[in-house]
């Protein structure tokens, strides 16, 4: 059967190129599996310190974050980032790369959030997680051993949704 008569909707070049190489292209079948899922939502210890970042892990509003900070200067605000993986991958361990370039890049302190993650916990739980940092650390940084400044809310994919939708 044509794609264009199980899909009336699809555009009918982006249905060519599949049927041209659709061997390449099938849904999955089945359930992502386990080990997979695992691996994609890799955890661990925090790194130990370089480049003049530590990194130390805490919870902020009830949620598991790492925070990166530069140990020589006073830093420029905070930046509070969401991982991305389409709201069910990802992890502070596979994105430390990204937190800790960000850091030192911006000279913030980073607060890396680990959110919940789908399909163990729906909407908006994410939304939730991510809110609850940001508004901690907005209200009391202090008390997490941050010097307050500017609060910017940050991600890449998942994680940029995230951010933009945190009120």
């Amino acid at each position: 059967m044509a794609l264009l008569d199980r899909y009336p909707d699809l555009d009918p070049d982006a249905a060519a190129r599949v049927e041209a190489h659709g061997e390449h292209l099938q849904p999955m079948t089945e359930p992502f599996p386990q080990e997979l899922l695992e691996l994609a939502r890799a955890q661990g210890d925090p790194p130990a310190p370089r480049d003049g970042i530590a990194v130390r892990d805490t919870a902020i509003g009830g949620v598991p974050v790492w925070v990166y900070e530069r140990a020589a200067d006073a830093p420029t605000g905070i930046l509070v980032y969401a991982h991305g993986g389409a709201f069910m991958l990802g992890s502070r361990l596979l994105m430390d790369g990204v937190a800790h370039k960000l850091a030192l890049a911006t000279g913030a302190t980073v607060v890396s959030v680990e959110y919940r993650m789908a399909p163990e916990h729906l909407y908006p739980a994410a939304v939730d997680d991510v809110e609850a940092v940001v508004r901690e650390v907005i209200t009391d940084a202090a008390a997490h051993g941050m010097t307050p400044g500017p609060v910017i809310v940050g991600g890449e994919s998942a994680g940029g949704n995230l951010s933009a939708v945190v009120p």
